[in-house]
């Protein structure tokens, strides 16, 4: 898994990948300020993007997120 935050870059979204493997083709799910994306091909979970991050964490890193 990696999390990825860069205030600068994304703005203040926190990027969540499951898995390395890059769907050929994806579908998004949309819940408040959580974007859920899936595999198409199988409905897996392949990532999530976290809006409006620093308002549920505090997040004082540019880049890399380490757990």
């Amino acid at each position: 898994m990696n999390l990825f935050y860069n205030l600068n870059a994304v703005w203040n979204v926190l990027l969540v990948q499951f898995t390395s493997a890059r769907p050929k083709d994806i579908k998004i799910e949309k819940k408040a300020d959580v974007t859920l994306i899936y595999d198409e091909s199988n409905n897996d979970l392949v990532g999530l993007n976290l809006f409006n991050a620093s308002s549920y964490m505090e997040l004082k890193v540019d880049g890399q997120v380490e757990l």
